[in-house]
């Protein structure tokens, strides 16, 4: 709901104590249509509740109004503006600066750090040389008999 609207379409979709609450402030602000002024005027004069709210809200503007602006020395101001801006610029460049350092001397440690020695696992050593022996006629192993030699 977007509060700029005008007070007429937003009547129907408010609660009856914010309507009421919304045209005050537009009356306080001096934004009200005649009709909305001589509604609110009512409701001041006939509800004690709505006349405390009007009288609470009339002293809350006026003592926007009447709060002192703290004098500032333009120079003051500026040099202050940018000591923040450099403080803000410094901690956004810290964060990539602190990494890329910390990559440098990682890579600097890999590279320069002394390399344990290679190990080499040790191979097998060569089987010793067999004769190769054929047997011809009699098998050294009896074969099994195959149910299928009829």
């Amino acid at each position: 709901m977007n509060p700029w609207n005008s007070p007429e379409s937003q009547s129907e979709a408010l609660e009856p104590l914010d309507e009421r609450f919304w045209l005050l402030s537009l009356y306080l602000d001096g934004e009200a249509t005649p009709a909305e002024r001589s509604q609110v005027e009512a409701w001041i004069d006939g509800d004690r509740e709505f006349a405390q709210l009007y009288r609470q809200q009339r002293r809350l503007q006026q003592n926007l109004v009447d709060m002192p602006i703290p004098a500032t020395d333009a120079a003051a101001f500026l040099t202050t503006l940018n000591h923040r801006l450099d403080q803000h610029d410094r901690r956004r460049w810290g964060l990539p600066v602190a990494a890329a350092l910390t990559l440098m001397a990682g890579w600097m440690a890999v590279v320069a750090l002394p390399r344990p020695p290679k190990v080499q696992l040790a191979q097998p050593l060569p089987a010793p040389e067999e004769r190769l022996i054929l047997a011809m006629e009699q098998p050294l192993v009896p074969a099994p008999k195959h149910t299928y030699d009829r």
